[in-house]
């Protein structure tokens, strides 16, 4: 049963990379395509096997331990706008894709519960590097249709993903995650182990550099810098900021590409995204406190599926109500990140240093870009790396923490019984 829930989780996860938004019209003339029939069937399917386990009291009660709990009043909150929604289908079906992300994570943390966090991580980095790797591989077969083009010249060329389809700045992103997720494995790998990892990271950071979206370079030079910080790399990770930014400024290829031919004016104005915030701004905050509708807001009143700005997709939806939900949440993860980094640092302890430096680094990647994308406000890629994190520190506080003894869940024990947390 085990193997089942892991399998629905990397499969939900990669069916979460197919990223072809659709207009208003083709959404209203055609609600369901091929491909978001074949995500209801497996969200169904997912949803049916997550209940029964859920009916166990300690699913539910684990459902309701931060910050997954935070998540889980978000996603109450995304189900309440449906009073008002412009879009009630819209809302209620992106509102049951989460309540399903919810209902997963709570029953893959209790499977791990036992197993430790190290294990989960491994396996969502192995499958995330692996369909980066998948989609290069895919390019040099058929490059005329993994490659966008904009405008003239090699300087404009954008690597995205065929199967499953992606837009290159979230393929940029996603590469950028499993990028530093290898990375993080790489810095304590040893033997053959070494030479996997090495091959993972360079290939997860050669799809970063092609998918030619500034944000996921920059969310990528910014994530390794901190990692190496945090494992005491302090020279190291000096020299690679200094090496990207002069690379950037003082090699007039590199610029030529970091610019994509356009004006400073434009690269500045985030090619354009800032100039829109300010009016989307005024039409979001008519409705301040419980916004226009989960997700259907900016699809009806925009048409289009995000705003390129994490925080404004929430406003719009949600009103500050759900950005104030999702701060908190936000911040409840990186309390708990924060706390597992210091001890892991306090200790020396060189396994628990690897899987913080994973989750920041993961962390910092989806937040950078957050900046310019829809981020993790609706189930999709960036969402399902950020659950990713939140199922990790559900297993951290209170399973089983790899090579250290002490009292931990098991699958017979109820959850009610107090345990002693990694912040105890």
């Amino acid at each position: 049963m085990k193997i089942s829930f892991i399998i629905l989780w990397i499969i939900i996860f990669a069916i979460s990379m197919h990223t072809m938004p659709r207009t208003l019209d083709a959404l209203q003339s055609k609600p369901v395509d091929n491909f978001r029939l074949v995500r209801i069937i497996s969200m169904a399917i997912t949803a049916l096997l997550v209940a029964y386990p859920l009916f166990g009291l300690r699913y539910i009660e684990f459902a309701f331990r931060p910050p997954l709990s935070y998540l889980l009043l978000y996603n109450i909150l995304a189900f309440a706008s449906l009073i008002y929604s412009s879009s009630k289908v819209l809302t209620l079906w992106k509102s049951i894709e989460i309540l399903v992300d919810i209902g997963l994570s709570a029953t893959i943390g209790v499977i791990f519960l036992d197993e430790g966090v190290k294990k989960f991580l491994k396996i969502n980095t192995i499958f995330l590097c692996s369909m980066i790797i998948i989609m290069e591989i895919e390019a040099l077969i058929n490059p005329a249709f993994a490659f966008r083009w904009y405008g003239e010249g090699i300087f404009r060329m954008q690597l995205g993903g065929i199967l499953p389809y992606m837009n290159p700045s979230p393929f940029g992103y996603m590469a950028a995650v499993a990028s530093v997720m290898s990375f993080a494995s790489l810095l304590y790998a040893k033997g053959r182990q070494r030479l996997f990892y090495g091959v993972l990271f360079s290939l997860s950071a050669i799809g970063t550099i092609l998918s030619h979206s500034r944000t996921a370079m920059v969310a990528f030079v910014v994530a390794i810098v901190i990692i190496l910080i945090l494992n005491r790399k302090i020279f190291i990770s000096a020299v690679i900021l200094l090496l990207a930014i002069a690379t950037i400024f003082l090699i007039p290829q590199t610029k030529l590409y970091w610019m994509r031919q356009q004006d400073l004016d434009l690269v500045m104005n985030m090619t354009g995204r800032i100039s829109a915030w300010p009016l989307i701004w005024q039409t979001a905050k008519e409705s301040p406190i419980y916004g226009y509708g989960f997700y259907a807001a900016q699809r009806v009143i925009l048409n289009s599926d995000t705003t390129d700005n994490f925080f404004l997709d929430i406003f719009m939806g949600l009103g500050f109500l759900g950005v104030f939900t999702m701060i908190v949440l936000i911040l409840s993860v990186w309390r708990n990140m924060i706390i597992f980094a210091l001890n892991s640092f306090k200790m020396n302890n060189n396994l628990h240093l690897e899987i913080a430096s994973k989750l920041i680094g993961m962390i910092l990647v989806i937040s950078i870009t957050g900046l310019t994308t829809r981020g993790f406000s609706i189930h999709g890629e960036s969402f399902m790396a950020f659950i990713t994190i939140i199922t990790s520190i559900m297993i951290i506080r209170y399973g089983v923490i790899d090579d250290i003894e002490e009292e931990y869940l098991t699958l017979e024990e109820d959850l009610i019984t107090p345990v002693k947390t990694v912040e105890e």
